[in-house]
């Protein structure tokens, strides 16, 4: 073996453990960064799956009410249609972005759609020669999409946490808020039918019942999830803000109303005074759910960050070790190796 051969495998092998290791760093690097990037991904598709659960559940209550009462309802049904037509297209996208399925997203979509036709035909009828069970087998048929949406929910939280936990956690919280808005939505159409005339039955009493059980039980979770996860002041706030204006000033209410309605008194208001009530007071719930998802992109995205720089960083010194190399070599060569090969 010539001496110049020699001494170029003796140095390559020198030098093979420093830039092992550079390559080792910048592969952790890529693969956080990665992850990171789906965390970011998974908690913007779920962020927009949990907006389309609320859009869902409040289109679902308008044609509810268009379907008991004459005249224009509470909510302009055309504004929210087109609202929730983008929604449904945002959030395919960002499915997709992310990795998840869309089923359930252009599921909802054709019942909705079919929903809007069935609830237009009978509006266009006199209240009196109304099909009484159109608005039941609306809201029935909106209800297994919504099921079908927050199982969609589910998976991008899971994806979330399979990235980063910490991402997860956040979504967590987000989930539970979404799910105190979906039974409380719930139990206010049911007490939009008994509002539009229709009494309810023992099992709607026990529905309710069950529905306000539902909400209490997510609501202690979503407390001792946000306690967990490190709630930060704004996360913590949002909670607070939920507490007071929708747990303290709303659901007493509620539970008044199903007690007036179990014991078969006389409705305290119209349906269209009940349906502006309704709508302002369940919003109030999901307060937590826009700080817990607007936190989790942002940890997500700053995760992604420090892994980019990480990334960086580790390339840099890559680069700089084989230059350094390079010099090395070529400095070696001609002090030593030349000189004696001569």
């Amino acid at each position: 073996m010539r001496l110049r051969t020699f001494f170029f495998l003796s140095f390559a092998v020198a030098c093979l453990p420093a830039i092992g290791w550079s390559a080792w760093i910048a592969a952790g690097a890529w693969a956080n960064w990665t992850q990171a990037g789906a965390a970011v991904r998974a908690a913007e598709a779920m962020g927009d799956a949990l907006h389309l659960v609320e859009a869902l559940s409040i289109e679902r209550g308008a044609l509810q009410e268009a379907a008991l009462s004459h005249g224009r309802g509470v909510e302009d049904l055309a504004a929210i249609g087109a609202r929730n037509d983008a929604l449904l297209a945002r959030t395919e996208r960002s499915l997709r972005a992310a990795g998840l399925p869309q089923d359930a997203v252009v599921e909802a979509r054709a019942i909705l759609t079919a929903a809007r036709r069935r609830v237009a035909e009978e509006t266009a009828r006199p209240l009196a020669e109304r099909n009484p069970h159109v608005a039941a087998a609306v809201v029935a048929q909106l209800y297994q999409r919504l099921d079908a949406v927050q199982a969609a929910v589910a998976l991008a939280e899971g994806r979330a946490a399979q990235a980063y936990a910490s991402v997860g956690a956040l979504l967590a919280i987000a989930s539970l808020d979404v799910d105190i808005r979906d039974a409380a939505g719930r139990r206010s159409s049911l007490l939009s039918g008994w509002f539009g005339g229709r009494a309810l039955t023992p099992d709607d009493i026990e529905q309710a019942t069950q529905l306000t059980g539902r909400i209490m039980g997510s609501w202690e979770r979503l407390q001792r999830q946000a306690r967990s996860a490190g709630a930060s002041p704004r996360l913590a706030a949002a909670v607070e803000t939920t507490r007071t204006e929708f747990f303290g000033a709303a659901e007493p209410r509620y539970r008044l109303l199903i007690e007036i309605a179990r014991e078969g008194g006389a409705r305290p208001v119209a349906l269209p005074e009940w349906r502006r009530w309704t709508i302002a007071a369940l919003p109030k719930i999901l307060a937590a759910r826009d700080a817990a998802v607007a936190e989790a992109v942002e940890r997500g995205q700053a995760l992604a960050a420090a892994a980019r720089d990480s990334l960086l960083a580790a390339g840099v010194a890559v680069l700089g070790l084989l230059a350094l190399a390079v010099v090395a070599l070529a400095a070696l060569l001609r002090r030593l190796v030349l000189p004696v090969q001569r």
